[in-house]
């Protein structure tokens, strides 16, 4: 039993009550990406009620048929998933998801409009092609930015296409890039996010806290911030750490490139997740550096922001 086709069944799933796209689902039922990552992974197997009566609501309003039909229904997918799983013996899980980011060539100073009116049909076209659910994580502007997850299945069909010069023509946008987003875990095997140094380029022995865990790695960033017409620079060092490989610390500090110098007062360190601030750092006027740290779970997404006055870096993680 090929329990990648998982994703692929779920899309026949919700294209059957007539979602064209899990974008599509993700609107009328109004479950978060967060929950439909969780749909390609395990524990999602055992979907909790709240999922279940969200994903059966948004079936039943769009058919016009009866809610507690649709719940049996799903239940009953999910268990005959459960039966060919436990048959196989197989512990993993259903997908391996890869996140990853599109670029179109759009230009739009309405960001809203777009996602409700263009974006719908280009999801439906990019799961044609890529013959599984995928999910959508965010939206930018300037050209429009994508952050897609799919299995690694759908996004190498796409990968494809786009390679060959069709993905443009049947999304009806030109697409100028097409990129894996790496996995934070990555690092533990040397394979590290763009523009992170080692950390003994930019910071002395005696400004890096030394390993106390089984399993280490850490890199560095000078970032600058430009706040009326002065750039302020600054070096955020991570450090992750794990013992297990469930869960990773996260340990972020921010330091002055010059070991004399105070970091700039009001500089603030914030950490995000699903665009809400759950941890927050404020620099003091004698700080020579800050810190934050917290736990993360695989798949867990984040992101790093530096803020100064009106000046704002981010950089956005999946673990």
């Amino acid at each position: 039993m090929n329990m990648s086709n998982f994703a692929q069944s779920f899309k026949d799933l919700y294209n059957k009550k007539n979602f064209k796209s899990a974008y599509a689902l993700a609107k009328d039922s109004e479950l978060e990406a967060y929950h439909l990552t969780k749909i390609m992974k395990n524990p999602i197997l055992n979907p909790t009620e709240k999922t279940i009566e969200k994903l059966a609501q948004a079936f039943a309003e769009n058919n016009n048929t009866d809610v507690e039909t649709e719940k049996e229904e799903i239940q009953q997918f999910f268990q005959e998933w459960r039966d060919k799983k436990s048959s196989t013996g197989d512990n993993s899980p259903m997908n391996q998801v890869q996140s990853w980011s599109l670029n179109l060539e759009v230009t739009t100073n309405d960001l809203s409009e777009f996602q409700k009116n263009i974006l719908p049909d280009i999801m439906a076209q990019l799961e044609s092609v890529g013959e599984g659910m995928i999910i959508v994580k965010y939206a930018k502007k300037g050209s429009i930015i994508l952050g897609l997850e799919s299995s690694s299945e759908s996004y190498l069909k796409i990968r494809n296409s786009y390679l060959n010069g069709e993905l443009s023509e049947l999304l009806g946008f030109t697409v100028s890039d097409l990129q894996i987003q790496p996995s934070l875990t990555q690092w533990f095997q040397d394979m590290f996010t763009q523009g992170w140094q080692s950390a003994e380029e930019l910071l002395t022995p005696q400004r890096l806290t030394p390993a106390f865990f089984a399993q280490e790695a850490k890199r560095a960033k000078q970032i600058n911030l430009q706040v009326y017409l002065i750039t302020h620079s600054v070096i955020l060092l991570m450090n992750i750490s794990r013992e297990n490989e469930a869960e990773i610390t996260v340990n972020l500090k921010v330091f002055s490139p010059i070991e004399s110098d105070n970091l700039p007062p009001d500089l603030k360190l914030k950490v995000l997740s699903e665009g809400e601030t759950f941890g927050e750092v404020t620099a003091r006027s004698n700080d020579s550096f800050i810190q934050y740290e917290f736990q993360s779970e695989q798949g867990d997404e984040f992101t790093i922001a530096l803020e100064l006055g009106e000046a704002i870096v981010t950089e956005d993680f999946v673990v």
